[in-house]
């Protein structure tokens, strides 16, 4: 398993920075950078596929009072919820993938027969307390489930083809600030289809 620092340096080391760190809190330009730019991507990667090393699935927690117009039920958002994928009842969990992937056209392209349709959803907020808001999900699906992207932090925990894909994701955001124009953007543009091809081999 990678460190935080293995991936930022491997990162470093794809767009020809050999300035390697070794404390996340040193005071370096690599280091500010690393600061600035790898819990950003972090959440962006996770955000952008339903990666198995992060998936989770829950029952949700029905809220009282009445849902937003439009909606029959609303439900507490998962505190650990960084990207909400599918709703389904307990018995559309089994079959959850096709639910998940027609969302991406990798898989609804090579097996339209397989996609199911999805329960509509959405993620709101509404005042919990005069001074504070909470955030809800409001379906017409009773005893819901949510399929969800969890927020993991912890790099022993990614799977080697997230740890790929994030060190070509910090690439492309740090390229231009260390590199300088006219090739920095240029080595950002290329770092950013590296890192679409590893989502997209991820995908496949």
């Amino acid at each position: 398993m990678s460190s935080a620092i293995e991936i930022y340096n491997r990162a470093l080391s794809r767009i020809g920075v050999s300035d390697f760190i070794g404390d996340p809190n040193e005071q370096s330009k690599a280091g500010g950078l690393y600061r600035l730019w790898y819990g950003a991507c972090v959440d962006s990667c996770l955000r952008d596929f339903p990666w198995n090393f992060a998936s989770s699935v829950v029952p949700l927690a029905l809220f009282s009072g009445d849902p937003p117009p439009g909606w029959q039920y609303k439900y507490a958002y998962p505190v650990d919820c960084h990207a909400a994928r599918v709703i389904a009842d307990s018995r559309g969990m089994r079959t959850l993938l096709t639910s998940v992937f027609q969302a991406w056209d990798c898989y609804a392209g090579r097996y339209p027969d397989s996609a199911r349709q999805t329960v509509p959803f959405q993620i709101m907020s509404e005042a919990d307390t005069p001074a504070t808001r909470r955030r809800i999900i409001v379906t017409d699906m009773p005893q819901a489930y949510l399929f969800y992207t969890a927020k993991i932090t912890d790099p022993n925990l990614f799977d080697p083809g997230f740890a790929d894909a994030l060190s070509w994701r910090i690439a492309a955001e740090i390229a231009a600030p260390f590199l300088g124009a006219p090739t920095g953007p240029q080595v950002a543009n290329s770092a950013g289809a590296q890192y679409r091809n590893a989502v997209a081999t991820a995908k496949a």
